[in-house]
């Protein structure tokens, strides 16, 4: 997960995680700082007032990663609304290829994995 200069945005939706730090934000920090990701780059925002300004925080987005094993859905759908691309890994079940079937159907296929690299 090494990734020069790139600031991590999460999405959380929960005000548990926006900052300031919490028990929640230190967890997930830490997490991203065992794999090389220091905390400074990392942005945990919580729920917007809004549909518009939901949809306005994916201007500050250049690439999206579905999730897995399960991937997301509708996520996935206003992600791909708002021109952002989305990069997703297919796996063996339903629940696991729904990003593969979202970007095939928009004609993105190519942004799909069909084997995890490590």
């Amino acid at each position: 997960m090494r990734a020069l200069g790139v600031e991590w945005v999460l999405h959380a939706d929960a005000d548990e995680y926006a900052l300031p730090a919490s028990p929640s934000t230190s967890r997930i920090s830490s997490m991203f700082e065992r794999h090389g990701i220091a905390a400074n780059r990392l942005r945990l925002v919580s729920l917007t007032n809004g549909p518009f300004e939901h949809l306005n925080m994916y201007n500050e987005v250049d690439i999206a990663l579905d999730t897995f094993p399960y991937a997301n859905t509708t996520t996935t759908c206003e992600t791909l609304l708002m021109g952002v691309p989305v990069v997703t890994l297919a796996g063996k079940t339903h629940g696991s290829r729904v990003g593969v079937t979202l970007l095939h159907q928009v004609g993105q296929i190519g942004r799909a994995s069909c084997r995890e690299r490590v």
